[in-house]
């Protein structure tokens, strides 16, 4: 069943990326007057500008900073600090309140390009002072950790052989395990790629498969359409496309039709499926095309595929597009808009809203914020669930590689029922001619867990877990003696 989903996902995702090629391709994007174009022309006019005005700003102090790590050693400093904001103000959750803030874990590591190794220590303390250290180290395709409380040596895992490893695990099911990490590893860069003959191919193909099957009546005009976005009201015009439940069980079905003739189109998706690691169903261009043709058949015999059908909605002002609206069998309505300010910041904002009358959530709203300069980045995730629980998360790199170092903060908030919990870490990055004393890896230093039998794994786990129980428990001790003394001293305090 599951997997039967997941084939039917993936036949989505393919008509979605065609149809957003046809779109930001420009098949239907003119540059004259909109005067005596048909409603049909303007619809994927403004539904193209709406597309190309959703852009990332590119950081080109990221892409430096990035490709000076790959090629220059460099040393880490960092800090971790938690903040947690009560919703009931009582004695005792004052004063776990206070404990958390005074808990920090103190990072401190390198990385060596050259010797394709890395290090990490992570020390946690409370009031200054360390009750728990904890040592990570990479090198020699082994990862790896240590703390001198649980065990006296590395234990970590080689980068081989990871399905044999697995199943000594007892783990059963590890067909979807890599025999190593990375061996399948992605290009973003070659996963996207698309060559002009390519992008012309699929606009003219598919292009014509739109024109042949939506007729020109299911699009329409609306004129003086008010909307609000960001707190301002705006008399716009509206292009709307409304399609029935058949209108989409056919629009999908003939595009699919076309697609088990084309075989350009076919060999470029099985070309992206090899990178993404899927099975021969994707891959293999008559598997494939065996494929498309089963779901084809199951949509046809789908009596409730679809029922209620689809609508779009443009909002267009001044001759730019600055909303879209998509209506899905009038269950969920999702509302997309990009804005460029003039501070420079680019925002992305998504709203999931339901239609249906019973639901665990009536409204989502994802921000997306992005600030770019030459020295500086900020990019922060938001997302906002009935205005109950909201979640972020933001990131601000400040510096250049030209400087030698770096110095980035993100921080992660979590605000639900009058709670709040906060986790930041700031680090600084200071590029180097070579590191000292580098941990490097091997049996000599480190269980390397790929060479023990399923007996020995067994027996080492369990020692491990165990171990790691009774100092975890002690450290919780710790924290909640600290606890108590603060409860103690606020007491004292109103006395």
């Amino acid at each position: 069943m599951y997997y039967g989903k997941k084939k039917a996902i993936i036949i989505a995702v393919i008509i979605v990326l065609l149809v957003l090629i046809l779109a930001v391709g420009g098949v239907f994007v003119y540059f004259y007057t909109d005067l005596f174009k048909s409603n049909e022309t303007l619809f994927y006019q403004y539904i193209a500008k709406g597309l190309e005005s959703i852009s990332v700003p590119q950081s080109t102090q990221l892409q430096d900073i990035m490709t000076m790590k790959q090629n220059q050693a460099y040393e880490v400093n960092g800090e971790l600090t938690f903040e947690y904001t009560l919703a009931e103000e009582t004695q005792e959750m004052q004063a776990l309140a206070d404990a958390f803030k005074q808990v920090k874990i103190i990072v401190t590591g390198k990385n060596d390009p050259v010797q394709e190794a890395s290090y990490r220590k992570l020390d946690m303390q409370l009031a200054e002072t360390s009750i728990f250290e904890v040592e990570y180290a990479n090198s020699n395709q082994i990862a790896a950790l240590k703390s001198d409380e649980i065990v006296n040596a590395y234990v970590g895992i080689k980068n081989e052989n990871l399905k044999v490893l697995a199943q000594k695990l007892g783990i059963q099911a590890t067909e979807a395990i890599p025999d190593s990490i990375g061996e399948n590893s992605i290009s973003v860069e070659e996963l996207f790629s698309i060559t002009e003959e390519e992008k012309t191919h699929i606009q003219d193909t598919y292009g014509e498969v739109l024109k042949n099957n939506i007729t020109s009546d299911l699009y329409t005009k609306l004129q003086d359409m008010t909307i609000q976005k960001n707190g301002v009201d705006y008399v716009t015009t509206a292009y709307r496309l409304d399609l029935t439940g058949q209108d989409v069980k056919n629009v999908i079905i003939q595009i699919l039709q076309a697609l088990k003739e084309d075989s350009i189109t076919l060999n470029w998706l099985t070309t992206k499926a090899k990178l993404l690691g899927l099975d021969e169903q994707f891959t293999e261009v008559n598997q494939f095309t065996t494929l498309i043709e089963n779901e084809i058949e199951q949509i046809n015999n789908d009596e409730e595929f679809a029922q209620s059908g689809l609508s779009v909605v443009v909002y267009t002002y001044q001759g730019e597009t600055i909303l879209t609206e998509l209506i899905l069998e009038n269950k969920v309505k999702l509302t997309l808009d990009c804005q460029k300010e003039q501070t420079g910041n680019t925002i992305l904002n998504l709203k999931i809203e339901n239609l249906a009358a019973e639901t665990e959530f009536s409204k989502i709203e994802i921000i997306m914020t992005f600030q770019v300069t030459e020295t500086q980045t900020f990019i922060q995730y938001e997302m906002n669930m009935d205005d109950t629980a909201i979640y972020t998360l933001n990131t601000t790199t400040i510096g250049t590689v030209s400087q030698n170092n770096v110095n980035t903060t993100t921080e992660f908030s979590m605000s639900q029922e009058g709670e709040n919990w906060t986790i930041s870490y700031q680090e600084q990055q200071n590029f180097v001619n070579e590191v000292e004393d580098m941990i490097l890896l091997d049996n000599t230093n480190c269980a390397i867990l790929n060479d023990y039998t399923t007996e020995q794994l067994q027996q080492l786990l369990a020692a491990i877990t165990q171990r790691t129980m009774v100092v975890w428990n002690e450290k919780m001790q710790i924290i909640a003696m600290n606890s108590m003394n603060e409860t103690f001293n606020i007491g004292e305090g109103e006395g």
